[in-house]
């Protein structure tokens, strides 16, 4: 067991510490998720790695399982399990998160990328420790801890498509309500994702196809938000770029009519001091 202390302030290493030899320890400046994960595998030995998030929990037989999936297909070499969200208090929420009917999103950016499968959270995934570090490992390019893991298992599926154990093996911890995350931060990556996306997936059309998709999405959605700015002028560049791709893509020709409209120029205004304006904007948030 390898434990990375990502630059805590509690009492973490005094805990570790008891376990003596049988728990490893490394302590790093606070960089993030990505890059902890990137030093415990630079320190592991081991044929296969498998990682457990501060906040989750392993079912006992979780490696067990795994590892007898492996047995029975020696060429898997990246696999994952269905997963139970829980509360603080470790109280079970949802079973089957990941392909419960009820929680799982179909046809989203992780069923384009992964093929129909559901996205292999971080410590549901057992991979080996050669595939890890071909694929580059976690890139330090995404600021804090946001699409980090997507990017990199996507990388890893194209070399190694995933197996999923359909059975929930562990338990990932949701906080309610969630942590205020900064947009600029969770915008940045998300483009930087669909970028990275993009130019992995140029060599494979009906992948490319789809998170094509999700690019124009995402580009009609910044110019949303020049607009409600008020930078009607630059948004139009955005709002042009995906009709070229999608000349019938209402929702994006709806909002380039938009910033033609006299009305377009007080929109920050407007926007900032009507409530109903506000819940219109929120309206389409809702629908995407």
């Amino acid at each position: 067991i390898i434990v990375v202390d990502d630059g805590s302030t509690d009492q973490t290493e005094k805990i570790v510490r008891q376990f003596s030899d049988r728990v490893a320890y490394h302590r790093q400046e606070n960089r993030g998720a990505g890059v902890a994960r990137n030093l415990g595998v630079m320190c592991a030995s081991g044929e296969w790695i498998a990682f457990l998030d501060a906040d989750d929990i392993w079912y006992p037989q979780k490696l067990a399982v795994q590892l007898e999936a492996v047995t029975m297909n020696p060429a898997i070499a990246f696999v994952y399990s269905d997963m139970d969200a829980i509360d603080a208090h470790e109280v079970i929420l949802q079973r089957n998160f990941l392909t419960n009917p009820a929680t799982r999103r179909k046809r989203d950016l992780a069923w384009a990328v992964f093929g129909g499968q559901p996205f292999p959270y971080p410590s549901t995934v057992l991979l080996k420790r050669e595939l890890f570090s071909q694929s580059g490992g976690f890139s330090s390019l995404f600021r804090r801890n946001y699409h980090e893991d997507f990017d990199l298992f996507a990388r890893i599926a194209l070399v190694a498509p995933p197996h999923f154990v359909p059975q929930s093996l562990v338990q990932y911890r949701t906080i309610s309500p969630p942590p205020k995350i900064r947009n600029e931060w969770y915008d940045a990556n998300w483009r930087l994702l669909l970028e990275r996306l993009a130019e992995l997936c140029r060599d494979h059309p009906d992948q490319l196809k789809r998170v094509a998709w999700y690019v124009d999405i995402n580009t009609c959605k910044q110019g949303r938000n020049l607009l409600r700015s008020g930078e009607w002028l630059k948004a139009r560049d955005y709002f042009y770029t995906v009709f070229r791709r999608r000349p019938f893509y209402f929702r994006n020709l709806r909002l380039w009519a938009l910033s033609y409209l006299p009305i377009a120029r007080d929109l920050p205004r407007k926007y900032r001091n009507q409530k109903s304006t506000a819940s219109r904007f929120k309206r389409i948030d809702q629908r995407e």
